[in-house]
C-alpha cells in the first residue's frame, strides 16, 4: 500500500485532503524589525525618485491616494520601503512637515 502513495521519482504524493503542514513563523522574534522612522523613509524616497528622475510631488501624491505602487520606482526596493512604512505614516509625516515649516498665526494676523 506504501508503494501505491509514492510518486514515480520517489516522493510522497500529497492529496488536497492532507496538505503538508505549516511551519508558524509569526512567533520568531530572532527576525523583529525596528519600527521605520516615516521623515527617514520619505527622506531615502524622495533621494531614489531624484536619482530615477521623477516628479516626487506626482509620484508620492499618486501612491498616497491609490496605494498603487507602480507611482514608486522598483529600484533600492523603494516599494517595499513604502509598504513597511504604510502610507497612512508617510501621509501624517508629509502633513507634520509642511504644519511644522509653517509660521504661527494668531485669528488677528493676515497673510503678507
Amino acid at each position: 500500500m506504501d508503494e501505491m502513495n509514492r510518486a514515480p521519482a520517489g516522493g510522497k504524493i500529497l492529496y488536497w485532503d492532507n496538505p503538508a503542514p505549516r511551519v508558524d513563523t509569526s512567533a520568531d522574534t530572532s527576525v523583529v524589525e525596528a519600527e521605520i522612522d516615516g521623515k527617514q523613509a520619505l527622506d531615502e524616497l524622495l533621494c531614489i525618485m531624484r536619482e530615477e528622475e521623477m516628479d516626487p510631488v506626482v509620484q508620492l501624491a499618486g501612491y498616497i491616494v491609490t496605494e498603487d505602487p507602480t507611482y514608486l520606482p522598483t529600484e533600492h526596493h523603494a516599494r517595499g520601503l513604502a509598504r513597511r512604512v504604510g502610507r497612512d505614516k508617510l501621509l501624517r509625516t508629509l502633513i507634520e512637515q509642511y504644519v511644522s515649516a509653517r509660521p504661527v498665526r494668531t485669528s488677528g494676523e493676515t497673510e503678507s
